[in-house]
């Protein structure tokens, strides 16, 4: 096994074949075993582990810098479309160490070369075991996240605020700013660690109507 890859089964011996220039945590189950130490190490590490039908691959994790696979965690947990029985699964005894039924050599493969390209550095992937597929999923971090979270205290000089101009960016514009919403749509919306859910059309409403869950 390489010393840059900490785990044991299918994922941990297909990313050692190749491993990246970073520590890899690999686990073929929902075991989160060695996280802690992979962090306790205080170098750059990226998280694996299988889920069901699918392999989660990062983000990965710079210990002292917001943004880290709990984060990403808290937002799942909160995403209001997720499953409530694969939270329920994943502490049931046993079921945390079983490795998916689902994973296969191929899957493996593309693991490693996922792992290898560097795409999970700021955000996580879901390869999917039935067909291979990719997805990407952004996240912001969690500012009352345990392990990185770093909000600052409320404090009387923090609570002051400095009035700044604010010229329009042109006649009839608002003093906001340009807004692009390809950018806030890339920041805040996901259907698994955003912010804002996507929206979602009302078909029981008199009118057209759509919502976006906050989570």
């Amino acid at each position: 096994m390489s010393e840059t890859v900490i785990g044991d089964g299918l994922l941990a011996e297909a990313i050692a074949l190749r491993p990246p220039p970073l520590l890899v945590v690999a686990r073929d189950g929902w075991d989160a075993g060695g996280w802690a130490a992979a962090h306790g190490r205080g170098e750059p590490w990226l998280p694996v582990w299988t889920e069901l039908d699918r392999v989660v691959v990062g983000p990965v994790v710079h210990p002292g810098e917001p943004g880290c696979v709990r984060c990403v965690q808290t937002w799942r947990a909160a995403a209001p479309r997720r499953d409530p029985h694969e939270a329920e699964l994943s502490e049931v005894a046993g079921v945390a160490e079983r490795p998916s039924d689902w994973l296969s050599g191929f899957a493996a493969d593309a693991v490693r070369e996922l792992a290898h390209s560097g795409a999970a550095r700021d955000r996580c992937w879901y390869v999917g075991l039935r067909d291979l597929s990719l997805t990407p999923h952004a996240f912001l971090p969690d500012p009352l996240c345990p392990v990185c979270g770093a909000l600052p205290d409320d404090t009387a000089v923090r609570a002051v605020i400095a009035p700044q101009p604010r010229p329009k960016p042109r006649p009839g514009a608002t003093r906001v700013g340009e807004l692009s919403e390809a950018r806030l749509t890339g920041l805040y919306v996901d259907v698994e660690t955003g912010v804002v859910a996507p929206p979602t059309g009302l078909r029981d409403a008199l009118f057209p109507l759509a919502e976006a869950v906050l989570t």
